[in-house]
């Protein structure tokens, strides 16, 4: 059995109750071994996360950034500038994700329909996963559903680092196709 790596994300729009996107979450958690959107209620302690996810600003975010592991993985919405504040000290590992150029995850051919949409993500530069692994640099397809695009490239970021393939990105997100 593989040790899971523990999950936090800052995520400020909340990801509606959609039945297709609990499916994915469901899909995502049980790979990944769950994860918890932050911050924490007041008065929760928190272990300091393996995986952070931070899609923008959070006062909070730099005290987690902080306590981490030099060993842990920083995954940043590089479209908006101001979600960098908590990282500038940051001594791990950091994965860029956005629609702009310079991204390590990254998509292309959005195509937004009734169905949710899908895009090509692209996986710009190789990086290490928490499995010792490497994901390395290609593009495959996936389904948005209604996630949004930030969430979605989050996500299957979130799956690579945990060490999933494009295979098993596959059964999670792509289960509904597109005609």
């Amino acid at each position: 059995m593989r040790d899971l790596p523990r999950i936090g994300m800052f995520c400020s729009k909340a990801i509606d109750g959609d039945s297709l996107n609990e499916q994915v979450l469901a899909g995502v958690a049980s790979f990944c071994g769950g994860f918890s959107l932050l911050p924490l209620p007041d008065g929760e302690v928190m272990i300091p996360p393996d995986v952070l996810v931070i899609n923008d600003q959070h006062d909070s975010a730099a005290r987690v950034v902080l306590g981490m592991s030099p060993s842990s993985f920083v995954l940043i919405n590089s479209d908006r500038k101001s979600s960098y504040a908590p990282i500038r000290r940051y001594a791990g590992n950091l994965i860029t994700y956005g629609i702009n150029q310079k991204a390590c995850l990254t998509a292309s051919s959005i195509v937004d329909d009734e169905l949710g949409g899908q895009l090509q993500l692209c996986i710009q530069r190789n990086f290490p996963t928490a499995t010792g692994g490497v994901a390395t640099v290609q593009e495959f397809p996936v389904h948005m559903h209604a996630l949004g695009l930030d969430a979605t490239i989050a996500l299957v970021g979130v799956m690579l680092v945990c060490g999933a393939n494009v295979q098993i990105i596959d059964e999670v997100f792509n289960f509904v196709k597109l005609a």
